[in-house]
């Protein structure tokens, strides 16, 4: 962009993998921006409550072998 301004800079990103990509560039801009203050920063990982992880954890071995085998024998049409 000419002649922006003489005491700012200007950047034009294109990116393509949105969601792991946009998380780093969140990052990323953030560790380079001038008043970066870290309450800025979003949450970026869910927290859980311990009832959740629990049945997260009693559940998750039952339904992993449904996704295994539905994957397995999945037809492309």
């Amino acid at each position: 962009m000419p002649d922006y301004s003489e005491t700012e800079s200007v950047l034009i990103y294109k990116v393509h993998h949105s969601l792991g990509d946009g998380v780093a560039n969140i990052l990323m801009f953030f560790s380079i921006t001038d008043d970066s203050k870290i309450e800025d920063v979003p949450e970026l990982v869910p927290r859980f409550s311990c009832c959740t992880r629990f049945l997260i954890g009693l559940i998750m071995p039952l339904y992993s072998p449904l996704v295994a085998i539905h994957t397995l024998f999945m037809t492309f049409e």
